[in-house]
């Protein structure tokens, strides 16, 4: 695979032990995230999720900055800089959350997990025309099979794959995402990874502070499991799992970066089996076997 216009990495980037870390962490946290808003979207709307979520991240990142003194990067940042911040925010914190909560009223859960799963080929046709990063043969192949074994894990994971007019809000949500990534790899060439992703979700919570009476109310009514779960994606797959997703593709390129998504539905239903009790099914095994072999054939080295 080659690929051009991106930050050089070292060799073997991708093979250190901390950098393999790094990602396992990445992907439970956000695998860990959809058991968690199954628990707390039966209590609070999508907005005042979102919001909840968000402050609580974009208060542990901001006050780490201010305590570190790592805050005047984003103090001496341009105009446009700024403008690219503002884009983050919107795009992977307004945009995805509210679209894909939305979207999930009313789409069944497989079909849901199967269109959010579209982020990676938004990203890498993306990252084709804004970065010129390439793919081969071979990486596009790995990207197809991963993306046939997602949507395996999804049809054997649900009832029914029945499409509703919530469809269009999954499919905004992984087009929004995908651009967030792409405007998040040109930054970082220019940002840290912690400073980057700190700004934009502050900017994102900033932006669904009209949802604030809304969250005041849910908070005053909502059992004290769900807030607790809310807090938790906060400070987990929000504020940790955020700025390690940066520190991932600041070191790779994005389109390589974004093959290991198809791996997060496919960990989400082993927590489902170990923790909930919910066995797989045979498709659903011989899905997450496609996936992980799949996301093995983009980021097998040549002649290896």
């Amino acid at each position: 695979m080659s690929y051009a216009g991106t930050v050089p990495v070292a060799a073997g980037a991708a093979r250190t032990p901390w950098f393999v870390a790094v990602l396992v962490v990445t992907l439970i946290l956000w695998a860990s995230a959809f058991v968690g808003i199954r628990v707390a979207v039966l209590h609070y709307s999508p907005g005042s999720l979102a919001l909840l979520r968000f402050l609580v991240a974009s208060t542990i990142l901001s006050t780490y900055l201010l305590v570190s003194g790592r805050w005047r990067a984003l103090a001496k940042a341009s105009a446009k800089d700024w403008l690219g911040v503002l884009a983050l925010g919107l795009t992977g914190v307004v945009i995805y959350h509210l679209a894909l909560n939305a979207g999930e009223r009313t789409v069944s859960a497989g079909a849901a997990s199967l269109l959010v799963n579209t982020t990676p080929l938004f990203t890498v046709i993306l990252a084709a025309v804004f970065l010129r990063e390439r793919l081969g043969r071979r990486a596009w192949l790995g990207l197809g099979i991963a993306f046939a074994g997602a949507a395996l894990v999804s049809l054997g994971t649900d009832d029914g794959f029945a499409f509703s007019s919530g469809v269009i809000w999954i499919l905004v949500a992984a087009i929004g995402q995908a651009v967030y990534f792409i405007v998040q790899k040109d930054m970082l060439g220019r940002f840290g990874a912690l400073e980057l992703t700190a700004g934009s979700l502050v900017c994102g919570c900033v932006m669904l502070l009209p949802f604030a009476p809304e969250l005041g109310q849910t908070l005053r009514q909502a059992p004290t499991r769900a807030t607790l779960v809310a807090l938790y994606l906060g400070i987990g797959p929000s504020a940790i799992a955020y700025v390690s997703w940066a520190f991932i593709v600041a070191k790779i390129s994005v389109s390589k970066a974004v093959s290991f998504l198809y791996l997060v539905p496919v960990i989400a239903f082993a927590m489902g089996w170990l923790w909930l009790g919910e066995e797989p099914s045979p498709l659903s095994i011989v899905g997450g076997a496609a996936t992980i072999a799949g996301v093995a054939i983009v980021h097998r080295r040549r002649g290896a």
